[in-house]
């Protein structure tokens, strides 16, 4: 009973958040004040219109389903986080996931994480924050080069080459499975550097 009732309130919530992001398409359709807005910023893949000013406490404090207009935090996945343990059931192969760029993983687990820029370009991490250092408040997102998309997504992230990009807000699209011994982001396939409303 209870779990029938915790996934009537989950379904609930996201009835909620879809309708919410239907205003904020609405009023960009409209040139009225939204928390997304085009503002010519830089995006990567196969989307031309990914690029946008975002205002980061509207997605900290409002509901996340993971499409570009409403992505997902790091700290969803992270312990403690909306999605502790992943099902695959929960999440589909097509999510975005928004942070800030605070380093890389120059080993094999988490624990190696460099809040800094280095020579790695296999990988970056994100945070909720620029001043995260805590590794158990991070992603890690594999950049790949298997495909033409993944490749220039790496391209675009990796810091060995763009050293810039510390700190920057980035949104990055993939699925989630384990990577670097936690929950991860992989198959980056589409970006868009996203700059902070004031």
């Amino acid at each position: 009973m209870i779990r029938y009732l915790l996934t009537t309130i989950s379904i609930l919530l996201l009835c909620a958040s879809c309708e919410k992001l239907e205003e904020y398409k609405a009023a960009d359709e409209n040139n009225t004040d939204s928390s997304y807005e085009d503002n010519g910023g830089s995006s990567y893949g196969n989307d031309d219109d990914d690029e946008g000013v975002i205002d980061i406490a509207s997605v900290r404090s409002g509901l996340r389903c993971g499409t570009k207009e409403c992505p997902y935090l790091p700290s969803d996945f992270c312990e403690g986080g909306a999605f502790t343990t992943i099902d695959e059931d929960d999440l589909s192969d097509d999510i975005w996931v928004i942070g800030y760029i605070v380093g890389y993983v120059k080993g094999t687990t988490i624990s190696s994480t460099v809040f800094d820029v280095g020579d790695k370009e296999t990988n970056i991490v994100l945070a909720d924050s620029r001043d995260v250092t805590d590794t158990k408040m991070l992603i890690p997102v594999q950049l790949t080069k298997s495909a033409a998309d993944y490749k220039e997504v790496r391209e675009m992230l990796n810091l060995a080459s763009n050293p810039e990009n510390l700190g920057k807000v980035v949104e990055v699209r993939g699925y989630i499975d384990t990577y670097m011994g936690v929950n991860g982001l992989k198959g980056a396939n589409k970006t868009v550097f996203i700059t902070e409303k004031d």
